[in-house]
């Protein structure tokens, strides 16, 4: 395992079912990243002569609400899932998050009304909804600290992949085909997560303490009966236990004076910070509309093969963050990835204005593939994959699962905005304007990683420090 090398103190044969369980849940994240990146290149064939919709090739208004109703179902899917967390615990509700994700591929292969695509991606963003709720809490509940970082990337790089599955099958594939590839992943995600227990944490929440004591005992790999397993094993049982206790005085309830403390109000206000930084640097365009972004930016490069490569390198990206960002740690990785994130935009803003302005820009083609790439690569080395990571570590353990939800469906409701709103925003100020806009909010993640953002590296989130 060379990407643990640099982890000195770990030693996997203790956290190998943690990793197995994170990969595991993260196959549903695989999925929704397979219905993220289905838009870009099946936008192509849409607007197209060849568009497989009764009514003929679609607009660009009707482009936008295809590409947004993800958004209000990730909306409504953050409290739906919230709430069936509460009521049936971690495992049942992984098993039907993939669900309404297996529909949209469905829809996808059936539809020939426009009508039905919206429907479709109404209830994936139920999926995408739930999905940004339920891997967070699920990966604080059992990953041990030092590996809390590079367990929660896993989230963006499940995703990365599954846009980059998408793009190269809408490139390569037909449009009716492509769909029957990628729901093998829902599919598999939901079988494979019912062969894992439910997390400790909520198995002594239901008084199931057999049932928590085995549980445990998978996550930390304590099988051996040693002495020195029985005392690691120990150590963590008495954490659960602890845990256990300060949830029974807590209360179950959460209150709104909870939300207002002077802990939680901060938490608050840094999750939302890095929300926002993590939106409107351009991040949900450059996802969802990365092939006609091409198309319009004067590049005479294949815009399918343009997206294939961006996404690539945002692979590339997101892996190079699960080892950086436990060891360089959150602050620093923000201020650095904010600056190249940056840089980039403001270069495909500059190489937008000249074609705009009608400058001879022959033997420039590679500018705008090289910039939004360095971007991408920039934006997910940090400021995009942190957000899942330390939401967590600044919310208070009372308020963290209704608390994360609240935020999380905050990103819904900004990426419905902006990926919504983009075309139209793009028709009156153009693409220059619209880079420029993202690279200044990329400016505020430096400042915010500078003066408020404190490190939360290593950081116990689970048990509450007097």
């Amino acid at each position: 395992m060379s990407f643990l090398s640099s982890y000195k103190n770990i030693k996997f044969s203790h956290v190998r079912n943690q990793f197995l369980a994170v990969i595991c849940a993260n196959l549903v994240c695989l999925a929704h990243g397979g219905s993220m990146g289905w838009l870009s290149p099946s936008l192509l064939v849409l607007q197209s002569d060849h568009t497989p919709l009764q009514n003929g090739p679609i607009n660009n208004e009707i482009a936008s609400w295809v590409g947004s109703m993800t958004y209000i179902g990730g909306f409504v899917g953050n409290f739906m899932f919230m709430a069936i967390l509460k009521y049936f615990g971690r495992k049942k509700t992984f098993c039907v998050l993939a669900l309404p994700n297996l529909a949209f591929w469905i829809t996808v292969s059936l539809a020939t009304r426009i009508e039905i695509l919206y429907l479709g991606r109404f209830l994936t963003g139920l999926t995408g909804g739930g999905t940004y709720v339920c891997i967070p809490l699920f990966v604080a509940e059992i990953a041990d600290d030092h590996i809390r970082g590079i367990l929660g990337s896993f989230l963006m790089i499940f995703t990365c992949i599954g846009v980059m599955i998408s793009y190269i099958a809408g490139a390569y594939l037909t449009y009716s085909t492509a769909p029957f590839v990628i729901m093998i992943f829902p599919i598999v995600f939901t079988v494979s997560f019912l062969l894992l227990p439910e997390s400790p944490n909520d198995l002594m929440n239901q008084q199931r303490f057999a049932d928590a004591e085995k549980s445990l005992r998978f996550y930390k790999n304590c099988n051996k009966d040693t002495k020195e397993e029985r005392e690691r094993f120990q150590n963590e049982w008495d954490k659960v236990q602890l845990i256990a206790k300060q949830t029974i005085d807590r209360g179950e309830k959460v209150y709104l004076r909870d939300f207002c403390t002077r802990e939680a109000r901060i938490g608050l206000l840094k999750g939302f910070s890095l929300i926002c930084l993590s939106l409107f640097c351009g991040s949900p365009v450059m996802m969802n509309y990365a092939a006609l972004i091409f198309k319009d930016s004067g590049s005479k490069l294949d815009p399918s093969l343009s997206s294939i490569i961006m996404i690539a390198i945002q692979i590339i990206a997101t892996t190079i963050s699960t080892t950086l960002i436990d060891n360089v740690g959150r602050r620093i990785l923000l201020i650095i990835s904010s600056t190249g994130t940056t840089i980039g935009l403001s270069a495909m803003g500059a190489y937008t204005y000249l074609s705009y302005s009608k400058f001879d820009l022959d033997g420039y083609d590679w500018v705008p593939v090289t910039s939004i790439s360095f971007s991408v690569f920039m934006a997910y080395i940090g400021l995009v994959p942190l957000v899942f990571v330390v939401l967590m570590e600044v919310l208070p353990v009372k308020i963290r699962s209704s608390g994360t939800s609240y935020c999380l469906s905050l990103i819904s409701l900004f990426m419905f905005l902006i990926v919504k709103f983009y075309p139209t925003l793009l028709a009156i100020i153009h693409m220059h304007s619209c880079m420029w806009i993202f690279a200044a909010v990329s400016l505020l993640g430096v400042l915010f990683g500078l003066f408020v953002l404190e490190e939360t590296k290593g950081k116990n989130i689970n048990v509450e420090m007097g």
